[in-house]
C-alpha cells in the first residue's frame, strides 16, 4: 500500500505497508481472541539469506495480531517501518538493500501456544526504493531555450518533448551494480494559470504516455479547449516498473489569447418603407474553429444627434423604441430584419456591434437610406381600408344627390374621405 498504490510484487520508495491475507478456520474456537496474539508474519530475504525467516512484529505492541474473526479474506498489516526495523537489525539478513527479493509466510497460534505455519506465499516482493529521473523539457511549443514563448492566438495546439537522458536509477550494492526496475511509463499533465501566472486549475489530469517522450495535442481535438487570456504548461513525470514516481518536471507557461471579431455589412442595401429590410451581418472570428468555439451577441444602435446613440428595442412602442412603430431586430445568426414605416424614411446613422464570449468586440457604422414607396390611395372606409388602416378613424362618403341641368355644375370636395400616404392633404381631389 502507498500513495499512489505501488506496483503489485514490488516494495518501493512509496510503500507504506503490506497486507497478508491469512485463512482462519472457523471450527477452531481456540484461535479467537488469544491475548498473546494469534497471527505472526515473517519475511525471508531470499537474495542474501535464503534459510532465515525473520519475524515482523507490530512495533506498537511488539506482538502478533489477535484473531477476531475467522474467514479467508481478512488481511493483516505490517508497516514498512516495521519491516525495516527487523530486517535492518537482523544479523543474518542485514539491512534491506536495493535489488533484494522477499518471500512472506504466516503462522497462527492457539491459546495453548500451539503454532501452525502456512506455506510461504507464491508472491515474491522485489525491493527498489529509488525514483527514476526525467530530464529537463527540451522541445515543443512550451520550450524556447529560455527565451519568451510565442503567444498562441486562436489556436489550441500544445506540444512538449523531453530527451532520452531520462532514466531509472542503478545502485552499487556490495561492489555489484544492481539495475533499477526500469522505466515503465511517462505521465503528463496540463495546468492552467491566470495571465499573471497564478495557478487556477488543472486542464488535463495525469495521462499515461507509455514510453513516448513527447506529446502533441492537435488543434482540432474535441476536448480540453484553451481559455482566452490564460497560460498553460506541461508537467511530466516518470514511473518505474516498481511504481516509484520521479520528481515532476515543469515546462514554461505559454500564453493563449483569442482574436476579436471583425464585422462587415453591405451598407449599399437600401431599406424601403413598408417592405422588409433583411441584411446579414458578416463576422470573421477564427475562434469559432477552436475547441471551445465561440458565441456571438449582436446589438444595434441609432444615432439621433451627433453624439447620442440609442439601442434598438424591437419589442415595440411599449419598450420605448426609437423608430415610428418598431425598431430593427437582429436574430442570433446576425440577420437584421425590419419593416420601416413612411415616417421612418430618410437617412439614418446606424451602428451594429458584435461581442464574443470574452467580451472582445467590433462595431461598424453606416448610413442607412430609407426610401419611400408610392402607396395607392384608400377611401377611408370599406374592407381594404380596415385591413390597411384599421387603427385610423373611418370617414365614409355621405349620401349625396343633386338635380340635373343645374346652372352651376355640381362639385363636392372628397379629399378628406381619401387617405394617401404620399400626398399632402391640402391637395384637393
Amino acid at each position: 500500500y502507498g500513495n499512489p498504490t505501488p506496483t503489485p510484487g514490488w516494495l518501493n520508495g512509496i510503500t507504506d505497508s503490506i497486507s497478508v491475507v491469512v485463512p482462519i478456520p472457523a471450527e477452531d474456537y481456540d484461535l479467537l481472541h488469544n491475548p498473546y496474539g494469534n497471527v505472526l508474519i515473517e519475511l525471508k530475504n531470499i537474495t542474501r539469506a535464503q534459510n532465515v525467516w525473520v519475524p515482523i512484529p507490530r512495533l506498537r505492541a511488539m506482538q502478533a495480531d489477535s484473531i477476531t474473526q475467522p474467514g479467508d479474506d481478512y488481511p493483516y498489516f505490517r508497516t514498512f517501518a516495521e519491516i525495516e526495523a527487523e530486517l535492518d537489525t537482523n544479523v543474518s539478513v542485514g539491512e534491506l538493500l536495493h535489488g533484494d527479493e522477499l518471500r512472506i509466510r504466516a503462522a497462527v497460534s492457539d491459546r495453548a501456544g500451539n503454532k501452525t505455519y502456512y506455506d510461504s506465499s507464491s508472491t515474491i516482493l522485489k525491493y527498489d526504493p529509488y525514483k527514476p529521473i526525467v530530464s529537463a523539457i527540451n522541445g515543443g511549443n512550451v520550450f524556447n531555450d529560455g527565451l519568451p514563448l510565442d503567444t498562441l492566438v486562436s489556436d489550441d495546439f500544445l506540444s512538449v518533448s523531453w530527451s532520452d537522458e531520462s532514466h531509472d536509477i542503478d545502485q552499487e550494492v556490495n561492489g555489484v551494480i544492481i539495475e533499477g526496475s526500469g522505466i515503465s511509463n511517462y505521465d503528463y499533465k496540463i495546468n492552467m494559470y491566470t495571465s499573471e501566472d497564478v495557478y487556477q486549475d488543472t486542464l488535463m489530469d495525469w495521462r499515461n504516455n507509455e514510453l513516448g517522450m513527447g506529446v502533441e495535442l492537435p488543434a482540432d481535438r474535441e476536448d480540453y479547449g484553451l481559455k482566452h487570456d490564460h497560460k498553460f504548461n506541461f508537467l511530466v513525470r516518470a514511473v518505474d516498473v516498481a511504481g516509484n514516481v520521479s520528481e515532476i518536471v515543469h515546462s514554461d507557461t505559454i500564453y493563449r489569447k483569442n482574436t476579436r471579431p471583425v464585422i462587415t455589412i453591405d451598407s449599399t442595401i437600401y431599406a424601403y418603407e413598408d417592405n422588409e429590410y433583411n441584411v446579414a451581418i458578416q463576422v470573421i472570428d477564427p475562434d469559432t474553429a477552436t475547441v471551445l468555439g465561440e458565441q456571438l451577441r449582436y446589438y444595434g444602435y441609432l444615432q439621433t444627434d451627433e453624439s447620442t446613440w440609442f439601442r434598438w428595442k424591437p419589442q415595440g412602442p411599449s419598450a420605448g423604441n426609437q423608430f415610428e412603430e418598431v425598431d430593427p431586430d437582429i436574430d442570433p445568426n446576425g440577420i437584421i430584419t425590419w419593416i420601416p414605416t413612411p415616417r421612418d424614411t430618410g437617412n439614418v446613422q446606424m451602428r451594429v456591434t458584435v461581442i464574443d464570449n470574452d467580451d472582445l468586440s467590433d462595431s461598424i457604422y453606416y448610413m442607412l437610406r430609407i426610401l419611400p414607396t408610392n402607396d395607392r390611395p384608400y377611401f377611408r372606409f370599406g374592407d381594404a381600408w380596415e385591413e390597411k388602416y384599421g387603427f385610423v378613424q373611418d370617414l365614409e362618403l355621405p349620401d349625396t344627390s343633386f338635380n340635373e341641368d343645374l346652372a352651376i355644375p355640381f362639385s363636392m370636395p372628397v379629399t378628406k374621405y381619401i387617405h394617401d400616404e404620399d400626398n399632402n392633404d391640402s391637395t384637393e381631389i
